[in-house]
């Protein structure tokens, strides 16, 4: 087994969807090993996240950080029709 693990292995080991690593590193509740470019491939520790899965605390607030990112995009994306909408009545 690599110590070394991709994004879409961390996934699958913390029961958590490939697209929603980066949110969790960028909350900081993911660290990639070394200092990789803000788009490159980022490797994490298969220990640390094997030991992260195992904390229900830790999973507690991963969970709450992708929902508080999907509830802000969606909230973004849902706002948008309906200001048009709106200002389409005043006109």
């Amino acid at each position: 087994m690599a110590a070394r693990i991709p994004s879409e292995e961390v996934a699958r080991l913390i029961g958590f969807a490939r697209h929603d690593i980066p949110i969790l590193t960028r909350a900081g509740l993911l660290k990639p090993l070394g200092h990789p470019p803000s788009n490159g491939v980022k490797y994490y520790s298969r220990r640390m996240v094997l030991a992260l899965g195992d904390n229900d605390t830790w999973l507690a607030k991963a969970t709450d950080a992708v929902v508080r990112y999907w509830a802000r995009k969606n909230g973004r994306r849902r706002k948008t029709p309906e200001s048009r909408e709106s200002h389409e009545v005043e006109a």
